[in-house]
């Protein structure tokens, strides 16, 4: 039988049984995607480990017309999550440097900023608060803002283009065409203001490169514009609510992420081991020969599927996978990929995710949930959960 993809979950935080199911019986299994197409879930460790670094598992492959999809529209050729290398290699050198150890090091005095700021926020408006509107969804929107040079101020437009580019069947295709269209013509235009007096940020870096060097055209440069906009904050939202929730309904844990403060960055990697940015369709590959993985030949041109979800709660190579424990230690997840395509901002999204513990337990010691975790609302994403309320006291 063949299974549908993503599986369905009755909380956001129980992890479907046939994850595990798959790992003991089926470690490479076709499934149904929403939109029709038939793709292989390999949901192993080591084999995930495998298609992430095996260039026959093509991402530029993707673009091709007949291509397995994750959405109704097809996706764009030249991106940093549609290319190969060399050409991946160079697209990512463009931007690299931005995303550092060394260099997000740097930005980690701006994060903590930000999430003081709107922690007062929280404070002065009294409880309870929602920890979505007011805290998990301005943090990173506000920082990947900076960042780049986009307002601030087109926050709620840009969230509404990037809820319907990346829901799972939740808007008519029209509207999802709308979105990208939408968002490409914003980008087109704050490009060229880029162009006519540039900032200290990096689309106005990224415009002086494309001048200087040639090798992009605008089209090009407003896909990777897209890319680091419209990638680089949905995935930290929706880890970073996730996290929140985990730890709220393990009170214990967050208590001693108070008391001990150098528990906060293992602490992060279980919750990303548990909560992976990248969890449900978002790192769809597509075998360019034939490739055996996991004893099953999956034929050239399948859509393949490395299930992150699953490769974290690998019992071969976690104790216990499913318990939430953070004093694991934090060896060996690979949340944020492995291979030519690892997470180029994993570093921020690790300085982020700390900053917004740090200061929560810090400011919020008795920081609780205000309403019974099965009554959240929450939906599916391309990359994941997408916890739409997570109402807190103190």
């Amino acid at each position: 039988m063949t299974l549908g993809y993503p599986f369905h979950r009755t909380a956001p935080l129980v992890t479907p049984p046939e994850f595990a199911q798959l790992r003991a019986e089926r470690p490479v299994a076709p499934a149904v995607l929403p939109t029709g197409s038939v793709v292989y879930l390999v949901t192993r460790y080591d084999d995930v480990k495998t298609v992430l670094t095996d260039l026959r598992f093509s991402r530029a492959a993707l673009t091709a017309p007949d291509a397995p999809r994750v959405t109704p529209i097809p996706m764009p050729p030249n991106a940093l999550f549609t290319t190969d290398p060399p050409e991946h290699t160079r697209l990512r050198a463009l931007v690299g440097r931005a995303f550092t150890a060394r260099a997000t090091e740097r930005m980690r005095v701006r994060v903590r900023q930000l999430t003081a700021e709107l922690l007062d926020g929280i404070e002065a408006a009294g409880q309870p608060a929602d920890l979505i509107e007011s805290f998990v969804f301005p943090l990173p929107v506000a920082f990947i803002c900076e960042l780049l040079g986009v307002p601030y101020a087109d926050r709620d437009q840009l969230r509404a283009w990037s809820d319907r580019i990346f829901a799972i069947g939740d808007f008519p295709e029209e509207e999802v065409l709308t979105a990208y269209q939408g968002i490409g013509t914003y980008l087109d235009g704050l490009l060229d203001a880029k162009r006519e007096k540039p900032a200290d940020d990096m689309l106005s870096t990224l415009v002086t490169v494309q001048d200087e060097q040639g090798f992009l055209d605008q089209g090009d440069l407003i896909v990777l514009a897209m890319t680091l906009l419209m990638v680089g904050y949905p995935t930290t939202v929706d880890t970073l609510s996730c996290s929140l929730l985990m730890l709220l309904s393990h009170p214990e844990q967050y208590a001693r992420l108070h008391t001990d403060p150098e528990l906060i960055a293992p602490a992060v990697e279980e919750l990303l081991r548990l909560n992976p940015p990248s969890s449900n369709l978002s790192d769809l590959r597509i075998a360019v020969a034939d490739v055996e993985i996991g004893g099953t030949v999956i034929p050239a041109g399948s859509g393949v599927i490395p299930c992150y979800t699953s490769a974290n709660r690998d019992e071969t190579q976690f104790a216990d996978p499913e318990r939430f424990d953070i004093d694991r230690g934090g060896v060996g997840h690979i949340a944020l990929g492995h291979g030519p395509h690892y997470c180029l901002g994993a570093a921020l999204a690790r300085v982020e995710l700390q900053e917004a513990l740090r200061g929560l337990v810090n400011r919020f010691p008795h920081l609780r949930l205000a309403d019974p975790p099965e009554q959240l609302p929450w939906r599916e994403s391309m990359f994941g959960i997408e916890i739409k309320e997570l109402r807190v006291t103190w």
